[in-house]
């Protein structure tokens, strides 16, 4: 009790010099705590965000995989490309084989075939526009989709397939949904390509055989639904396969629907899709190691649109928490530097009294504990203060250097485009709600939406991260002062007084 006494009547004596000392400390206080939050934040969120998050995932052909392979194996090159022939999409029966896993939460499959019109013509900004190849693969992949139509038919397993109706992008605007798993030839067309050809409900479309025009089926629509997202020709003109690819053309219909038309019908083009639905990351992980227990061959892998979407929504994120990391440790270096050498000369000013106190019979000791609980006295009401205050700004400025980051990112990706000769949307930059516009080629073929956001208050663990740090430079920076006056004898301090 009698060294915090003194301790304290020590620290009301030098007000000036301890009000120095808790600027400094207060300073980097508030700097240490606004990091720690931002770090700390960014964690929680990406943490928390992965766990909130459902993730789908599709098995699909690793082709670098099969190339390295086939190199290994000394294949020439029409061996490889023979081979890439033979490799198609799994089969509904096997897709269905790995949805057995424990770590499936849900499955569902699309087939997608491709038909063209007899009584129906399909949307597009250009009368000669079916005619066109521009923009058509090459080679083997072109001859196969020269067998394409201008209409995409999309089979569905189930309602939950139909991710774009449970979201909101696509609903019924009259009529109604088919049923699910019905076998029925019904189907439900776009309001655009309604409009277009001047359909109504109840109304029958007869689609074609690319290949042989003799094939042909009637469905009858029982729907007309809106689709809030759309394809523009480009410079006013669609190809024949970017009419197909409009979802003005799309035509929905149940799997069993459109799986009895393709088998009825010859060499038309038609992909079987599986999606599997997991609870977490955890659970899509597990997933990749079981299918290779259950014989899933060397050829496919598994892959998520989500988990790579959701980790380049973090960049800005993991840039911000990256800059704080070295803001904190340049503030906590020069921090410790100047806290010691204030400490060394607030001791050695004090070396006389050191001297009196150890020639009198004080242990030494008790002599550096005093000094050390001055120093602690300190900076436990700056550290207080400044959690308080860093506290208060840690959101702010949190959000502040979050916005910067993704303007930087986004301004890097406009940059990119700019460099393709593709440009941003008339130079409009990003949308309104702060994502990047979705375009036609290069690395914008997607939209970005990056975390606009982080909750960055100061929790129990930057509580007491922060006193960690406190506590660690009063030690370090006290005890570097007090060792290098305590090294002396009593009577040598006392006789070099001057």
């Amino acid at each position: 009790m009698y060294l915090l006494k003194n301790a304290w009547r020590n620290v009301i004596r030098s007000k000036g010099r301890n009000i120095l000392i808790g600027v400094i400390i207060f300073v980097i206080a508030v700097s240490a705590c606004v990091s720690l939050s931002i770090r700390q934040a960014a964690e929680n969120a990406k943490t928390a965000g992965m766990e909130d998050m459902e993730i789908t995932g599709q098995i699909t052909v690793d082709r670098q995989s099969m190339m390295k392979s086939m190199g290994e194996e000394g294949a020439d090159r029409s061996q490889m490309k023979e081979k890439m022939k033979e490799m198609d999409g799994l089969s509904v029966d096997e897709l269905k084989k790995y949805a057995k896993s424990s770590a499936v939460k849900n499955f569902y499959y699309t087939l997608t075939a491709s038909l063209d019109g007899k009584n129906i013509e399909e949307v597009s900004s250009s009368s000669e526009s079916s005619e066109s190849d521009e923009g058509m693969p090459g080679g083997d992949e072109r001859g196969r989709m020269e067998n394409s139509g201008a209409f995409s038919l999309i089979g569905y397993s189930s309602e939950d397939a139909m991710t774009d109706f449970i979201s909101g992008t696509c609903k019924i605007a009259d009529g109604e949904m088919f049923e699910e798993g019905t076998s029925d030839k019904v189907c439900v067309i776009s309001d655009e390509l309604a409009s277009y050809n001047s359909i109504e409900t109840g109304d029958t479309i007869q689609m074609v055989n690319p290949g042989d025009s003799s094939e042909t089926v009637k469905l009858k629509v029982v729907g007309i639904y809106q689709n809030s997202s759309s394809t523009s020709a480009q410079d006013g003109v669609m190809t024949r396969f970017q009419s197909m690819s409009d979802p003005a053309n799309q035509i929905l219909l149940s799997y069993e629907t459109l799986k009895a038309i393709t088998d009825d019908m010859t060499s038309v083009f038609s992909q079987t899709n599986g999606t599997y639905v997991f609870a977490d990351k955890d659970k899509f992980e597990q997933f990749q190691e079981d299918v290779e227990g259950l014989g899933l061959d060397d050829s496919y892998t598994v892959t998520s649109q989500d988990v790579n979407n959701y980790e380049q929504s973090l960049i800005p994120l993991e840039n911000l928490s990256q800059f704080a990391t070295y803001f904190f440790l340049v503030v906590l270096i020069i921090g410790a530097i100047v806290l010691t050498v204030l400490h060394v000369f607030h001791i050695r000013e004090r070396k006389y009294e050191i001297g009196v106190l150890t020639a009198i019979g004080m242990k030494k000791g008790k002599v550096c504990a005093q000094f050390i609980m001055e120093m602690f006295i300190v900076t436990i009401f700056a550290m207080v203060i400044g959690l308080a205050v860093g506290g208060a700004v840690s959101v702010p400025v949190s959000d502040q250097l979050l916005e910067s980051q993704i303007e930087s990112q986004q301004q890097q990706m406009e940059d990119q485009e700019m460099n393709f000769g593709r440009g941003m949307d008339g130079g409009k930059g990003t949308s309104d709600n702060g994502t990047v516009p979705e375009e036609k080629g290069g690395v914008m073929n997607r939209t970005a939406e990056y975390m606009s956001d982080i909750s960055a208050s100061v929790n129990l663990t930057v509580v007491l991260q922060l006193f960690a740090i406190g506590i660690g430079l009063t030690l370090l920076s006290g005890l570097i002062a007090v060792i290098s006056v305590m090294r002396y004898e009593p009577l040598q301090i006392l006789s070099n007084r001057s």
